[in-house]
């Protein structure tokens, strides 16, 4: 455990009492002598309280800032390179219970990451902290601990005649973060005779308020559903003495502040602790900060000497591959990284954009399970169950479940986009390579997103490789692994069943060969193995590499060369010239029926065409910072304009989709046509409505509903087609 050194001078019997404190509980005190204790080997933990051993984890610097008005942009770092913070045994900590200690030790749990050990004496102590982690790194443990045991050792549960008043409020920006904070505090506080909940929306409100009424202490709920229980008046905040804002600076960002601002209105104004914690605080969250905190303790234990704002054991991969190759691209990428035992999240960055790469052929077969705000409360659980539980393997979701998840066994992380908002880039890639163990986050772009990796790369401190989409043979290999590890788990009894047939294919073909097509099979490589380019992700093309003694200056001299040596149509059939980094060498696609033939031309002396087996490093032009800067405010400042005019139109229009909505209906028998995404509607006889999903109409009864369109006929009936088709009133016509 680390101690801050405080400035103030502290007394004789101060000095005392911390030095017993140091003997008792092993505490490293960061103005005293620091004691490492060597552990070979020891168990960790994450955030989901998922068993893992490891031999050794990397300790990052531990720093305590006392003084509230530094920036949270610019937290001082510990000097002291190579000092470790130390060991903290749960069990040398006298604050700590005997009841929390069995529960974490029956999760495994018996040593501290660093942000625990250094949040743990100021917020037991009661005062206000701002803490910073790298993504994976027990977040939210770290204010769990020491607000359960603060509240069991001083007694702060409060009464209200016979029900018991939440004096802990923890908000989280999302449902799944919100359930995740829940689980540990629901452990931890049921063994202390504490009673959890979690309040959010998509959920019945009847059964919060029987819960409200019978008495809770630790309630962990999201930003809206707690301000509807404060605005109905349906709970009582006046004796709660923690609030805990995880992911804070997601909960202090403009889509938040007005709600946070809304739910400390409610709060006690006096003997409110507030704890902040995230995995990036900007220097715009030290303005919050100093607003509504009391000499925080600062805490961070980012260790960037590299500058590298992520977690080391994470591997930065970029593939540039068009849009309409993506879906297959990251199936291929799911099996060579993930496998048949591991899991993938992909990011997407709408929600239309989420279900479409989810229908894909190779996600759909591996299982792909959706997550964003449109999937209702229910079937969100039953994702996210799956997902935890390895029924769904890949996972494709929006930002919503991109904040403070963990998920253990994450393989891989797949962004089909890179973020502009560079902090979410963090979060993203944070989701693999937690609790010490490895991962690796691959971004897809496009030619007029480089800029945005370079700008990631410039800001963030990631080095992140460029490489080509996976191979044949990179599938082949990962899936040799999967279905070896499967045919570990087949019965004996069903080896015996197919014995026979064994032996009768073994003798009529060879056992290679009927090993080898069961091994396909087995892995789902029933067709014929297309490849892939390296350089573009493009079937059916393969990368060729130009090799000169005297280099290649210009793309336009490497064209040239092929020119003099390959027929017109060998030319022309080449695309996608790039240089490469050595500046000898130049990388270019051609169609896989043509390459034997161009690898058989004739070459000037000096000179070399072959396969590339890997992506070379590429040639990168200089990137002007301030002005990829410019660029990127201007495609966020395009961004908030559309979403800006898209809620106008959906006000005006009284629908989602703008004028699509609220359409009117003319006719005989028509009327006005209502409804969330209501169309046009005119004809004689009820007329006709199209539109996408189409509403109600007046002047008779008619319900719409889908892509499509609806006809009423003479004698009112209203029939739909499609989709769903309009509503176009008329008698009693329904579409």
């Amino acid at each position: 455990m680390v101690f801050p050194a405080k400035k103030k001078k502290r007394t004789a019997d101060e000095e005392n009492v911390k030095k017993e404190q140091t003997k008792n509980m092993s505490f490293i005190m960061a103005d005293e002598e620091k004691v490492v204790k060597k552990v070979k080997k020891r168990t960790v933990q994450d955030d989901g309280g998922v068993k893992k051993v490891a031999k050794k984890r990397p300790r990052e610097e531990a720093v305590v800032e006392e003084e509230a008005e530094a920036p949270a942009a610019k937290i001082k770092k510990n000097k002291n390179d190579g000092e470790s913070a130390g060991v903290a045994v749960i069990a040398e900590i006298e604050e700590i219970s005997e009841e929390t200690r069995k529960v974490l030790a029956a999760r495994g749990i018996t040593t501290l990451f660093d942000i625990q050990q250094c949040a743990f004496r100021p917020a037991f102590d009661g005062r206000d902290v701002v803490g910073r982690a790298k993504t994976g790194c027990g977040k939210t443990l770290a204010f769990v601990i020491p607000t359960v045991e603060r509240i069991r050792a001083r007694g702060l549960t409060a009464q209200k005649g016979s029900r018991r008043l939440p004096v802990c409020l923890a908000v989280a920006p999302t449902r799944e973060l919100a359930r995740q904070i829940f689980t540990d505090f629901e452990s931890i506080g049921k063994a202390c005779g504490l009673k959890a909940v979690c309040f959010y929306g998509g959920t019945a409100f009847g059964p919060q308020c029987e819960d409200l009424r019978n008495g809770i202490d630790l309630l962990v709920c999201t930003p809206g559903r707690i301000l509807d229980h404060v605005r109905r008046m349906t709970v009582d905040l006046s004796q709660c003495r923690v609030l805990v804002l995880d992911e804070a600076d997601e909960m202090l960002s403009m889509g938040f502040q007005e709600d946070i601002e809304a739910i400390l209105d409610a709060l006690p104004k006096k003997d409110l602790q507030k704890l902040l914690f995230s995995a990036t605080l900007p220097s715009w969250v030290n303005a919050i900060v100093t607003k509504h905190l009391v000499d925080p303790a600062w805490i961070d234990v980012v260790k960037e000497e590299d500058g590298n704002a992520t977690n080391k054991m994470i591997t930065h991969q970029c593939v540039s591959c068009p849009p309409l190759m993506r879906g297959d691209c990251i199936g291929d990428l799911c099996k060579v990284h993930a496998g048949y035992f591991g899991k993938t999240i992909v990011f997407t960055g709408t929600k239309k954009e989420c279900d479409e790469l989810a229908a894909n052929e190779k996600l759909a077969a591996i299982g792909a399970g959706v997550l964003h705000g449109d999937i209702g409360q229910n079937q969100r659980e039953q994702v996210m169950d799956g997902f935890r539980s390895g029924r769904i393997r890949c996972l494709v979701a929006t930002d919503v479940a991109a904040r403070g998840l963990d998920v253990p066994s994450v393989n891989l992380v797949v962004q089909t986009h890179p973020p502009t908002d560079m902090d979410m880039y963090v979060h993203r890639a944070g989701r693999t390579a937690r609790a010490g163990k490895e991962g690796t986050s691959v971004t897809f772009y496009s030619s007029n997103e480089e800029y945005l990796i370079r700008l990631l790369e410039h800001k963030k401190g990631i080095k992140i490789q460029r490489i080509g989409p996976p191979q044949p043979m990179d599938l082949v290999k990962a899936a040799a692994v999967d279905v070896v590890k499967q045919l570990d788990h087949v019965h004996q009894d069903s080896v015996d069943a197919f014995t026979e047939t064994a032996k009768r294919l073994i003798e009529e073909r060879g056992a290679e060969v009927v090993l080898a097509a069961s091994l396909a099979a087995l892995s789902g490589h029933t067709r014929r193995l297309k490849g892939r380019s390296l350089l573009s992700a493009w079937e059916g093309f393969t990368a060729l590499m130009l090799e000169t003694e005297r280099g290649i200056e210009t793309p336009s001299k490497a064209w040239y060369l092929l020119r003099q040596w390959l027929s017109a149509e060998l030319h022309a059939a080449c695309k996608g010239m790039t240089l490469c980094s050595s500046g000898n060498q130049a990388i270019f696609d051609a169609p896989d029926e043509m390459v034997s033939k161009i690898l058989g031309t004739e070459l000037w002396k000096g000179c070399k065409l072959f396969r590339a087996e890997a992506l070379p490093e590429l040639w990168q032009r200089e990137v002007d910072i301030g002005m990829a800067n410019q660029q990127l405010k201007d495609r966020r400042q395009q961004q908030w304009q559309w979403i800006q005019e898209k809620r106008s139109a959906e006000k005006s229009g009284g629908g989602k989709d703008g004028g699509k909505s609220g359409g009117k209906g003319v006719g005989k028998f028509g009327g006005k046509g209502e409804g969330k995404f209501g169309g046009k509607g005119d004809g004689k006889s009820g007329g006709k409505s199209g539109g996408k999903f189409g509403g109600k109409s007046e002047g008779g009864k008619s319900k719409g509903g889908g892509k499509g369109e609806s006809k009423a006929e003479s004698k009112g009936e209203g029939k739909g087609r499609g989709r769903g088709g309009g509503g176009g009133g008329g008698g009693r016509g329904f579409g």
